[in-house]
């Protein structure tokens, strides 16, 4: 039919949450038939930093730094229990028939 447009409803194959520039530097990644479907989310304003509020960014802040590490062998470990953890999560979601959260 002249003048109507239609679209392939299947997934998409690639999904990227960046800047339209960063989409443009990255224009040679998708064929050049392809069909995008873009979305605009314009910047929300950021919120009124209240007194509690900036007494808690600080507290959280303190934290952090605290709790960070450069000790390779804190850092592996940490890295071993993030891993063994995706399995665990994996595993039970392929086991109950559903896709995996981390593939």
């Amino acid at each position: 039919m002249e003048g109507e447009f239609t679209m392939n409803q299947s997934q998409p194959t690639k999904t990227y949450r960046v800047t339209w520039d960063e989409l443009m530097s990255r224009r040679s990644e998708i064929a050049p038939d392809a069909v995008l479907e873009v979305r605009v989310y314009e910047p929300e304003a950021m919120p009124e930093v209240t007194a509690k509020n900036a007494a808690a960014i600080a507290y959280l802040r303190q934290r952090i730094a605290e709790e960070a590490t450069d000790d390779p062998e804190e850092i592996r470990e940490a890295d071993a229990e993030v891993n063994e953890l995706i399995m665990n999560l994996n595993r039970n979601r392929v086991e109950s028939g559903e896709r995996p959260l981390f593939p």
